[in-house]
């Protein structure tokens, strides 16, 4: 095998994986095919040319690899690509004021096993304790976090 198609695996497929990371993203042919096109270069590099040529080989790939995910991550490509904006959105906490333990209210969604229940005209996130809880059956609080509650069935009829 030739030095002209040794390094032509290699810089196939440092570009299939190139075009894995930046084109194409997740595990695709290309970047396996990369993978392989590599490893293959390097393995017949040391086959046919000795061990010599073989380290110059890996050395080379591996300083190329390295050389080109430096451009590509310091290009100007990626402030096209990527979100600029900010997630400035919050979580609001349980009103406290009018949501005490022991409170009783009432699922308006399925609880499976979080979902949404009413308690004192406030919607709330609860998670159940046990099981899933239909909708409109009548529940009780039982503990207060920070952005949901944990509730229990009362009892098994609904509020229909």
């Amino acid at each position: 095998m030739s030095l002209f198609l040794i390094i032509s695996f290699i810089l196939i497929g440092l570009f299939l994986i190139w075009l894995e990371f930046f084109i194409v993203p997740g595990i695709t042919i290309a970047g396996i095919g990369g993978i392989i096109l590599i490893l293959g270069g390097i393995f017949f590099a040391y086959s046919q040319k000795g061990n010599t040529v073989g380290h110059l080989v890996l050395v080379s790939s591996l300083v190329l690899l390295f050389v080109m995910f430096v451009i590509s991550f310091r290009g100007k490509t990626w402030k096209k690509t990527a979100l600029q904006t900010n997630i400035d959105g919050v979580v609001e906490g349980i009103n406290t004021s009018k949501v005490h333990v022991g409170d009783t209210g009432h699922t308006i969604s399925r609880l499976a096993p979080m979902g949404k229940i009413m308690v004192n005209d406030e919607i709330i996130e609860a998670k159940s304790k046990l099981g899933f809880i239909d909708q409109s059956v009548e529940v009780k609080i039982l503990e207060i976090y920070s952005s949901n509650v944990l509730v229990e069935r009362i009892k098994k009829e609904t509020l229909d």
